[in-house]
């Protein structure tokens, strides 16, 4: 095949390509192995709910008509449950697809955006993609350092925070958000991306309170944790009315597909499949915690669905390991950490099936110096 002659925008050639877990599928065809174990994406172990499963099937049945451009039918139940207006919500195909609509909407060349260190990858892509300049944040220890966003705030366009942080599981707790956003300058838009909001246990945030005092503020949600939503793609933001209009202005008319939408809307009234996947992360976070200290290491407490935990040996190589056994984890070496992993935590079984097969690797690949 002959090369083409088509050059790419110059912006293409700066992104990196996205560092997604190992597939069951992928891992099956490498390794020959049919029982599989995946621990790796921040995925509910208890899947969706009944209701979102029976919305589902149904809506299949009209796949041949186009969905809602809006989302509407979700509009009123995310309304309710906020006590804000339907017009300052925005739905999207998973939370990346709002990041990208953000930027598209108020970034761009000559626009600065601060992001931090050691955090999830799509913000600085967002901000790339339309060619504004990503600034790094250095992370104190596993947190994000907020005085340090402060200290370089003048002339930033727009703040990406992830709370609780992706890998590293930390958080900040209200007031210390309260405090922040007093500080942003007005004309600054702040991104509050809440994937893991619904597992927070110490100090959650009142994420309403936060937008009815500071008009520049932007809240993400996702279905695709608690919900167990992930591969229906669906996600929403929470803002003023003002930046919603500006962002559905950028939207592709039918960003989110039906079925999809109709099972986000029954999500969201099963209580009962949520109360069972947050007490089921409390325990195996329980579980896992301590089960990581017993094989001698330090995780980091976490407020997500997430273990994160440094191993002090390449993490790459501690994951093929474990996928050669039959379990996927997440090295974290795109994120910045190359000697630590992250863990999905799962249920009761899954979760001592991966801490037998970590002590096992972990004994095989010895510690590297530092």
């Amino acid at each position: 095949m002959a090369s083409s002659p088509i050059v790419p925008s110059p912006v293409v050639e700066t992104l990196p390509v996205y560092v997604a877990g190992r597939s069951i599928e992928s891992v099956r065809a490498e390794f020959g192995i049919q029982d599989i174990l995946k621990l790796a994406s921040n995925e509910n172990p208890l899947g969706p709910g009944k209701a979102a499963i029976r919305a589902l099937a149904d809506a299949a049945r009209s796949m041949a008509v186009y969905p809602d451009g809006l989302a509407a039918p979700l509009l009123p139940e995310l309304s309710r449950m906020w006590d804000w207006p339907a017009e300052g919500i925005l739905v999207g195909n998973g939370s990346d697809e709002i990041f990208v609509l953000l930027a598209q909407a108020f970034l761009g060349p000559g626009r600065r955006v601060l992001v931090s260190e050691h955090t999830f990858s799509e913000y600085g892509f967002a901000s790339k993609v339309v060619g504004a300049q990503v600034e790094i944040v250095p992370m104190s220890g596993y947190h994000y350092d907020l005085a340090g966003f402060l200290e370089r705030i003048e002339g930033i366009s727009a703040v990406f925070l992830c709370n609780p942080n992706n890998p590293t599981g930390t958080h900040h707790g209200h007031e210390a958000l309260a405090s922040f956003l007093r500080q942003v300058p007005a004309s600054t838009l702040v991104v509050l991306d809440q994937a893991y909001a619904e597992y927070v246990e110490t100090d959650p945030v009142q994420a309403r309170e936060l937008l009815a005092a500071h008009p520049n503020l932007v809240v993400t949600r996702t279905f695709s944790k608690i919900h167990g939503l992930a591969a229906a793609r669906v996600g929403y933001m929470v803002a003023s009315t003002e930046i919603v209009a500006s962002v559905r202005r950028v939207k592709a008319p039918f960003n989110v597909n039906g079925p999809a939408q109709a099972a986000a809307l029954a999500a969201l009234s099963d209580r009962g499949h949520v109360l069972k996947s947050l007490e089921t992360n409390r325990k195996g976070k329980i579980q896992l915690m301590r089960g990581l200290r017993d094989l001698g290491l330090k995780p980091v407490p976490t407020e997500g669905n997430f273990v994160f935990c440094p191993i002090g040996r390449d993490a790459a190589a501690v994951m093929k390991a474990m996928m050669q056994r039959g379990v996927i984890l997440r090295a974290t070496g795109s994120f910045g950490f190359p000697q630590a992993i992250r863990i999905t935590v799962g249920k009761p079984s899954q979760n001592r099936r991966l801490l037998q097969e970590l002590r096992t690797v972990l004994e095989s690949i010895p510690p590297e110096s530092t």
